[in-house]
C-alpha cells in the first residue's frame, strides 16, 4: 500500500509538473493561434483576388469576342487567333491580358482591321515602356490619331508635322 502511494503521488507531483509547463505554453499557444488566423485570413484574401481577376479575365475575352463578332463577324478561328496574340504579347511585355484585349478592342473599333491594330498595339506597348505612361493612355490617344485627331499624341508630347495633321494619314 505504501508503494501504491508512493507511486500516486509521484504521478500527481508529475501531474502538477506537467500543470505548470502547460500553462508557461499558453501564450506560445496563443502566439500561433493568432499566426493561424492571421495566415489563413490572407489565404482567403489571396483566393478573393485570384477570383476576381479570374472573373475579369473572363470578362474581358467576352467582350474582345463581342467587339471581334461586331466588327467582322468573328469566327471561332479570329477569335483563337486573337487570343493567341494576347498570350504572345502578354508575355513579351509582361502587360495583363485583360488591359492588352481591353487596348486591343479599342484599336479594333477604331481601325476596323484586327492586323491594323495589333500593330497599333504594339507601337503603343513600345510608346508606353519608353515613357513609363500607362497602356491605356497610350491606345486612346492612338486609336484617335488612327481617326484623324492628333491632340492626344500632342499632349503626350509625340509631335505630328502640320503636313500629317492636315492629311490625316
Amino acid at each position: 500500500v505504501s508503494d501504491y502511494n508512493n507511486g500516486i503521488k509521484q504521478v500527481s507531483d508529475g501531474m502538477g509538473g506537467l500543470k505548470t509547463d502547460v500553462s508557461t505554453l499558453l501564450p506560445s499557444f496563443k502566439t500561433v493561434a493568432i499566426a493561424g488566423a492571421a495566415a489563413f485570413g490572407a489565404v482567403a484574401t489571396g483566393i478573393g483576388f485570384a477570383i476576381k481577376a479570374a472573373q475579369d479575365d473572363e470578362k474581358s475575352q467576352a467582350e474582345l469576342q463581342r467587339q471581334l463578332e461586331k466588327t467582322f463577324g468573328a469566327n471561332d478561328a479570329l477569335v483563337t487567333s486573337t487570343e493567341d496574340y494576347i498570350r504572345v504579347t502578354e508575355l513579351r511585355y509582361g502587360t495583363s491580358d485583360t488591359e492588352l484585349r481591353t487596348s486591343l478592342g479599342l484599336l479594333v473599333r477604331s481601325t476596323g482591321d484586327v492586323t491594323d491594330a495589333q500593330n497599333i498595339l504594339n507601337t503603343a506597348q513600345d510608346i508606353s515602356v519608353a515613357t513609363g505612361k500607362d497602356l491605356e493612355t497610350i491606345t486612346l490617344a492612338l486609336a484617335k490619331a488612327s481617326d484623324g485627331q492628333f491632340t492626344a499624341l500632342g499632349k503626350l508630347g509625340i509631335p505630328i508635322d502640320d503636313a500629317t495633321k492636315k492629311s490625316k494619314d
